[in-house]
């Protein structure tokens, strides 16, 4: 327990050190990436729109669905208490702190998308830049929640795990699967994020 004390609360001094008044800013936006409203808003999207419902719409509904519904299951399992408010820099929820819910649904969502283009893209910058893009936002909603103070960077390190453990499950069973069953695949294109 003394070791996840220390870096929580190395952590969270690396942040204060750079902390400003415009870069708390920045990272508020950063941080709404991983609300629920906007992380189930993207994935209708992704879902509502025909082109991209069945390669990226689906897979990724499902792995935010998990990761919503174990988020909640663990943070009553554990119960661990947040940081203390004096430390809160944006109003967190009543829930407990592990894991960042914020953290495990950013991941999942994100993590989807990237397997996906990963696996069945062919080497073009666009796929470069989806997956550094994907990537980038799955650190940056982590690392948000401690420069805000509502997490402990373990809580963090718990949702990306966790985040990402579903992200992988769903691409191998929903999107693998359903690969191997079809004779001819129905690979996502480049235009199916267009």
């Amino acid at each position: 327990m003394n070791m996840i004390n220390w870096l929580d609360d190395t952590v969270y001094s690396g942040m204060t050190a750079i902390m400003s008044p415009v870069l708390t800013e920045v990272v508020k936006i950063i941080t709404h990436f991983g609300d629920v409203i906007v992380v189930v808003a993207l994935s209708a999207i992704l879902f509502a729109i025909p082109k991209t419902r069945k390669s990226f719409g689906i897979p990724v509904s499902i792995a935010v669905i998990v990761a919503g519904v174990l988020s909640q299951a663990f943070k009553y399992i554990f119960a661990r208490a947040r940081p203390d408010e004096i430390y809160h820099l944006v109003q967190a929820s009543n829930s407990s702190s592990f894991p960042s819910a914020h953290t495990m649904l950013a991941t999942a969502f994100f993590a989807v998308i990237a397997l996906i283009v990963f696996h069945k893209w062919k080497h073009s910058g666009k796929r470069t830049g989806i997956l550094i893009a994907c990537d980038a936002m799955v650190v940056l909603v982590g690392l948000s929640r401690v420069y805000l103070g509502v997490h402990y960077i373990t809580d963090v390190i718990a949702g990306w795990i966790f985040g990402f453990a579903i992200a992988y499950i769903t691409y191998r069973v929903v999107v693998k699967r359903k690969s191997k069953k079809t004779k001819k695949k129905e690979e996502p294109s480049e235009d199916d994020l267009e």
